[in-house]
C-alpha cells in the first residue's frame, strides 16, 4: 500500500468520526438496471417528512495505518471549512427529505484527497456500481497483455452505456478465464487491495446463481466507492494509456441514465449506475468523476449518491439532483476561474 494511499484512507475517515452512521444489511435480489426517463418526483410520492430515525450507533475506534521505515507518518490536513459546510447542508437535505428510505453520499476533492460524506460508512445494496470493477479488472488484464482489447471493448461499452447486466456477466466470465465465479473473485480481490473492507461483492449483480457464498446482495458504502474513484483518476488502477480511456467511455452513457451525478453540473462527468427493483422498494446509485478546467489546468471530484429502501419508483431523483447540484457549486466556488 502506497503512502498516497494511506494518506487517503486516513483522510476519508475523518468525517465519519463527525458523523456516524448506523450499520445496515439490506436484503434482497439484484436485478439489471432499467430506463430512467422522469427527473421529477412521482404522482403520490408522499409529501410529509419521515418521522426522526434513530440516533446513529456510535463507530469503533478509528485504528491508525501501520509505520514503518518505507511509510512515513501520515499528515492529514485538517478539512477545509467549505468541505465541511457542504457536508452540513448535504446532512440537513438528507434528513429533511420527505422520501422513506436509507440515502447515502460521499464527495472526494481529488485534488486534495480530502472526503465528506453523510451516512457514507453504511452497508447499502450496490446494484450494477459492483460492475465498474469488473470493468477495470478486465482493463488490467487488457494492460497486461492476458488478451486484446478488441475481447471486451464492445461488452464494456455496452455495460456503461445501458447499464446492461448481461453484458457485464460476460466481463466476470473474461477476467475469470471462463469461470464466473473465478472473475468475482478477482473483482473483490482488486477491491481488498484498494483496502474497501466493507464492501462486499458476491456474485455478477442479477446472477446469484454465480456466487461466492458469501452475500446476498452485493454490497457498497458510499465512501469506499470514491476511494475506487480517486484510486482510479490518480492512475493507481489503470495506466497512462488506459484511464483516460475509461474515464472517456465511462461518460459514454445514454440520455436517460444522466440523471444523478451527472446532473447540474458544469463539467465533465464519468459515471456508473446502479438500479434495480428490491424486496418491494427499489435501490438507485450513481457514482461519478466530475471533471472540469480552471485557467487550462483539468480539476475534479468524485461523488457517489446511493438510495435503498424507496417506496416509491424514482422518489429519491430530486434528492439525488439536489445533492449534485450541492457538490457542483461547492467545487465551482473552491476553484474559481482566474
Amino acid at each position: 500500500m502506497t503512502p498516497q494511499r494511506l494518506a487517503r484512507q486516513a483522510a476519508w475517515r475523518l468525517p465519519l468520526l463527525a458523523l456516524g452512521a448506523t450499520l445496515g444489511l439490506a436484503l434482497g435480489a439484484n436485478y439489471s438496471d432499467s430506463d430512467h426517463l422522469s427527473a421529477a418526483p412521482p404522482a403520490g410520492a408522499p409529501t410529509t417528512p419521515p418521522a426522526t430515525p434513530d440516533p446513529p450507533a456510535p463507530l469503533p475506534p478509528v485504528v491508525s495505518p501501520p509505520q514503518g521505515p518505507e511509510f512515513p507518518p501520515v499528515v492529514v490536513p485538517e478539512l477545509d471549512r467549505a468541505l465541511l459546510a457542504l457536508q452540513e447542508r448535504m446532512q440537513a437535505a438528507i434528513d429533511a427529505y420527505w422520501v422513506t428510505g436509507n440515502f447515502a453520499v460521499a464527495v472526494t476533492d481529488l485534488q486534495t484527497g480530502q472526503t465528506v460524506s453523510v451516512y457514507g460508512d453504511r452497508q447499502q445494496v450496490a446494484g450494477c456500481i459492483w460492475n465498474l470493477p469488473v470493468i477495470i479488472r478486465t482493463l488490467q488484464d487488457v494492460q497486461a497483455g492476458r488478451y486484446p482489447l478488441s475481447d471486451v471493448e464492445a461488452t464494456i461499452r455496452q455495460t456503461l452505456w445501458a447499464s446492461d447486466a448481461s453484458a457485464a456477466r460476460r466481463l466476470y466470465e473474461k477476467a475469470g478465464d471462463g469461470d464466473h465465479a473465478l472473475g468475482v473473485q478477482r473483482v473483490l480481490d482488486m477491491a481488498r487491495g484498494l483496502g474497501l473492507r466493507h464492501s462486499i461483492i458476491d456474485h455478477p449483480p442479477a446472477f446469484p446463481e454465480y456466487s461466492l457464498g458469501i452475500s446476498e446482495p452485493n454490497l457498497f458504502t458510499a465512501d469506499e466507492v470514491n476511494v475506487l474513484l480517486a484510486a482510479l483518476y490518480d492512475g493507481e488502477l489503470l495506466d497512462a494509456e488506459w484511464t483516460p480511456w475509461l474515464l472517456d467511455a465511462m461518460t459514454r452513457v445514454k440520455p436517460g441514465l444522466n440523471y444523478l451525478t451527472a446532473y447540474g453540473t458544469g463539467g465533465t462527468v464519468s459515471h456508473k449506475n446502479g438500479f434495480l427493483p428490491n424486496g418491494g422498494s427499489w435501490v438507485d446509485n450513481d457514482a461519478g468523476i466530475v471533471r472540469f478546467e480552471r485557467g487550462g489546468r483539468e480539476l475534479a471530484y468524485a461523488i457517489t449518491f446511493m438510495s435503498e429502501g424507496v417506496q416509491t419508483k424514482y422518489a429519491d431523483i430530486p434528492l439525488g439532483q439536489q445533492l449534485s447540484v450541492m457538490a457542483w457549486e461547492h467545487f465551482d466556488a473552491a476553484y474559481p476561474a482566474e
